[in-house]
């Protein structure tokens, strides 16, 4: 009992379902035997009846195969010429012709009496009376019939005799055929068929078999008398258990009964038990490699199983308390189910977890005091120190505002003394560009004028021109007159000479005009250019003077704030005193808080926590926001090399300003 309590509870349910599947397997092993011993002997018993009625059906079918050749055989006018003639070599080489072709057994042909005529099995029997058989008597009746029977001849058979009768119809004889059942190619054929063992008896004798004992078969051997006198004497058939020469067997026995309703033999068939034990075993093997098998899997599985699910689960739990009560709380368990012990693992996580959280934010909250102390620490000193730093560097600030004041009301007087010349300087750049602008508009009347007289010109050069052509038809018209004309000619031509050099002084006259009309628009175009650049200038002096009078005024203003910030830095300077005293008293304090939040922070280092950040952010955004910024933006404790008085730097977009 102590062994079994000092086992994990992984082992004990491994054992008990070991031991259950192994009961189970048991039970389920027997019935499954004793339904298969069941089953068996019932499919053996119905496959020897089957086969004993296979062997029945075959001497049946053998028995209307005979009596069919029989009726054919006694209708051959040989046979039936060769009976009449009593012609016995003719009777026997035709009944031999005709067993083989037939491939019947054989063949007996008898007289009236019985008596053989020739015999196709055994040709040494002729003169034998086989009269006392029943097929003989019935076809000397007239009568074809059929049967199984025994005589010395043919010790079994199944025969059949027709009558022979001639062309009158008188019976002069009988033909007899018949297959011998002494073959063992018909028990084997069916052996093969039904799978099961046959014999066939000859009263109680075997004489035919397929059962086989040390390589020959058991022809000659005796039926159990028991069994021999159910069948044989009371003619009933037999299907049960029983021993073939010490070998247990399965089997069916049924009469061989003849037309005089006489047990002349038995037919038999059945399947040794012994083939069944062999199959019987051969499944108990099976089944029990199957059940180690499947037993050493299924082991193998819930062991695997539980100590996943189970063993391994605890076992964490286990390791997981035991490190929490050695302080560790950096634990956690990874187990995934909706089992009793998914939901102890996810409860012991959650523990571990609201743990973890609380000494978390005592954690965060001691480093938080520790850090801000320590920092408050060194700022309220270097706020004293600075204090005093600055109060002597607001001094030397408050001297150098004041010479600053001074030279910015220097440039402020001068700013408005550029202001007016720069006003000046303007005005003077309108008057001339004004005049400017005048000469501009007499050479454009003098380009006017001038391309008038151009026109005048061409006018003259136009005159000139139809002056010579007059004269040249004036000079005609004269030589035409002859010596009357001569004065008028003379005439001509002194008007045509001065046309002439009326046209050279116009054409003259013309280019003179033309190059000062060239000249007056190069000077207007010089004088446009000057104006251009007189405007360019006007314009410019205007932007100068705005500039200059914007420094005036940002001068004056920057004059008027320097006095003001003189002014405010003296109540700095007030102010940075009283500053000053109230920091080495948060000095002190800051020190005495800082000592604390070491002590707390010693205590809670003694425990392993999870390095979880989630909770670590949601306990900042708790705290207040400016508080954060006034921790972080503390400077951290540095002592100043040397007492320095700051630059003031103005650019040119804080110039205006003030």
């Amino acid at each position: 009992m102590n062994y079994l309590k000092n086992m994990s509870i992984g082992v004990k349910l491994l054992i008990f379902t070991v031991i259950t599947v192994l009961i189970a397997i048991t039970v389920i092993v027997s019935t499954a035997l004793f339904q298969f011993n069941s089953f068996n002997n019932i499919v053996s018993e119905e496959q020897a009846i089957k086969g004993m009625q296979g062997l029945n059906s075959s001497i049946e079918d053998y028995k209307e195969q005979s009596l069919k050749h029989a009726k054919m055989l006694s209708l051959n006018s040989e046979v039936i010429n060769a009976v009449e003639e009593k012609d016995y070599n003719s009777i026997y080489n035709i009944v031999s012709f005709l067993s083989e072709e037939a491939k019947i057994d054989f063949i007996t042909v008898t007289d009236t009496s019985g008596i053989i005529l020739a015999h196709t099995h055994d040709s040494n029997k002729k003169g034998v009376s086989i009269a006392d058989l029943a097929s003989i008597q019935m076809a000397l009746k007239g009568n074809a019939f059929s049967d199984v029977e025994s005589n010395e001849i043919v010790k079994l058979s199944a025969r059949a005799a027709a009558p022979i009768k001639n062309q009158a119809g008188i019976i002069i004889g009988t033909i007899s055929t018949g297959y011998m059942l002494d073959s063992v190619e018909i028990i084997d054929k069916l052996k093969q068929i039904y799978n099961t063992d046959l014999t066939l008896f000859l009263g109680d004798v075997r004489f035919n078999t397929t059962i086989v004992q040390n390589g020959s078969r058991l022809v000659g051997t005796k039926l159990d008398s028991e069994i021999a006198n159910i069948v044989l004497n009371k003619k009933e058939k037999y299907t049960g258990s029983a021993e073939i020469l010490g070998i247990p067997y399965i089997c069916s026995y049924m009469p061989l009964i003849n037309s005089d309703n006489r047990a002349i033999g038995v037919v038999f068939a059945g399947q040794p038990i012994s083939d069944v034990i062999a199959v019987r075993n051969r499944i108990i093997n099976t089944l029990l490699v199957i059940a180690i098998i499947a037993i050493l899997i299924l082991s193998t599985f819930i062991y695997l199983y539980i100590n996943r699910n189970v063993s391994r689960p605890l076992f964490e739990v286990v390791s997981a308390a035991e490190k929490i009560a050695d302080g560790n709380l950096d634990v956690s368990i990874d187990f995934k189910s909706n089992d009793e012990i998914g939901t102890l693992c996810k409860s012991f996580n959650k523990m571990t977890q609201n743990l973890n959280d609380v000494l978390n934010n005592i954690n965060i909250a001691a480093k938080q005091v520790a850090a801000g102390s320590t920092q408050l620490s060194s700022s309220s000193i270097s706020l004293s120190q600075g204090a005093t730093e600055q109060a002597s560097s607001i001094e030397q600030l408050t001297a150098t505002l004041e010479e600053i004041s001074i030279q910015t009301k220097q440039n402020a007087k001068s700013a408005n003394d550029a202001n007016e010349l720069a006003e000046s300087t303007k005005s003077n750049a309108m008057t001339g560009n004004e005049q400017m602008n005048e000469m501009l508009n007499s050479m454009e009347e003098i380009n006017k004028s001038s391309n008038n007289i151009s026109k005048i010109i061409k006018v003259i050069d136009e005159i000139a021109f139809q002056t010579n052509i007059l004269a040249l038809n004036a000079a005609v018209e004269a030589a035409r007159a002859g010596q009357h004309g001569k004065g008028f000619a003379v005439v001509a031509e002194e008007v045509r000479n001065l046309a002439m050099r009326s046209a050279n002084a116009a054409k003259e006259t013309t280019e003179m005009i033309e190059n000062s009309i060239k000249n007056v628009e190069d000077g207007t175009k010089i004088a446009n250019k000057t104006a251009e650049a007189l405007d360019s200038i006007v314009e410019s002096i205007s932007k100068v003077a705005n500039l200059v009078n914007d420094i005036a005024v940002a001068s004056n203003e920057q004059a008027t704030g320097i006095a003001q910030v003189n002014q405010a830095i003296n109540q700095v300077s007030q102010i940075v005193q009283t500053n000053s005293a109230s920091s080495q008293e948060s000095a002190s304090a800051s020190e005495e808080l800082m000592s604390q939040a070491e002590m707390l922070k010693e205590q809670v280092s003694k425990f392993v926590l999870t390095k979880n950040k989630s909770s670590s952010d949601e306990y900042l955004k708790s705290i207040d926001p400016e508080i954060l910024k006034t921790l972080d933006s503390m400077p951290e404790k540095k002592k100043p090399d040397s007492i320095s008085v700051p630059n003031i730097e103005l650019t040119d977009k804080e110039f205006g300003k003030y």
